[in-house]
């Protein structure tokens, strides 16, 4: 028969499917147009559990209809913030991560732009007092007594 197994509403055999039909159609009274579906599955696996769930396959059918186990409040809150770790794909991640690189990079050879920047304020400062020093020996009065002076030289 065409409904010899229908497991969307647990008929384990075609004698079932009239006491089910029955049950639907009492639960049917009442109920609205979009909750006439899930009435009518509730109803049906109601009926089978009544009559005690025999028949062909009724074990695992019984495992489906069973509610499953609430999860704990830290299993929840686990689940939520692995979610947001996982809210940006893979791709943007290696953008950043590349991003990263590049940016530690620029960041040595700026330091490194630095560290030369500061050693050439520093040679311009031996700079300036060495020019001072020569101004001073160039200008002292012992040069005007030497048959050559310094100053004739440079």
């Amino acid at each position: 028969t065409p409904f010899r197994d229908v497991p969307a509403v647990s008929v384990p055999d075609t004698s079932k499917i009239t006491q089910r039909l029955a049950a639907f159609a009492e639960s049917e009274k009442g109920a609205s147009a979009s909750g006439r579906a899930l009435a009518a599955l509730k109803a049906a696996n109601a009926a089978v559990e009544t009559e005690g769930g025999t028949g062909a396959g009724s074990d695992s059918r019984k495992d489906l209809t069973q509610p499953r186990p609430r999860k704990t409040r830290a299993q929840l809150e686990s689940a939520f913030w692995q979610r947001q770790a996982d809210a940006v794909g893979a791709k943007p991640t290696r953008a950043w991560f590349a991003l990263e690189r590049g940016l530690r990079g620029y960041l040595r050879s700026l330091k490194k732009r630095k560290e030369t920047l500061e050693t050439a304020f520093s040679l311009q400062k031996q700079n300036d007092e060495l020019r001072g020093l020569l101004r001073q020996y160039l200008g002292a009065d012992i040069n005007d007594e030497l048959l050559v002076p310094p100053s004739a030289l440079i």
